[in-house]
């Protein structure tokens, strides 16, 4: 009964002071698509990264699929499913770090030229 009268206490206070812990915790990360770039390839690349932890679960999915009965569509749908996820976060990271190294070649393009872009308003 404490614990349940603690935390709406914590709840009723974040919520008059507009103050929230998932958020406050979580990093400005900023516009740069260079430094966002290589913050993810750095994590997803290393051994035992991100890469690496969504083939393991790709994998796991792909074993146990081999293992469910014939007649089982569900599960087999579940397991196909959660094998495409892992593909997708993936392609998702890939995604990221891309945009990155496009970033970097359009950046030393325009210092080749001398060019600055133009931003323009709507």
């Amino acid at each position: 009964m404490m614990r349940n009268l603690a935390v709406r206490l914590i709840l009723w206070l974040c919520n008059r002071f507009d103050v929230w812990p998932v958020e406050e915790a979580r990093r400005n990360m900023g516009g740069d698509k260079k430094a966002r770039s290589l913050r993810f390839e750095e994590f997803a690349r290393e051994e035992g990264g991100l890469f690496d932890l969504l083939d393991k679960i790709k994998a796991e999915y792909l074993a146990k699929m081999g293992q469910v009965k014939p007649g089982d569509a569900k599960t087999l749908e579940t397991l196909a499913i959660g094998a495409r996820v892992a593909d997708q976060l993936a392609a998702q990271v890939r995604s990221v770090i891309a945009a990155g190294e496009i970033e970097a070649v359009n950046e030393d393009r325009r210092a080749k030229m001398n060019v600055t872009p133009i931003r323009k308003s709507i």
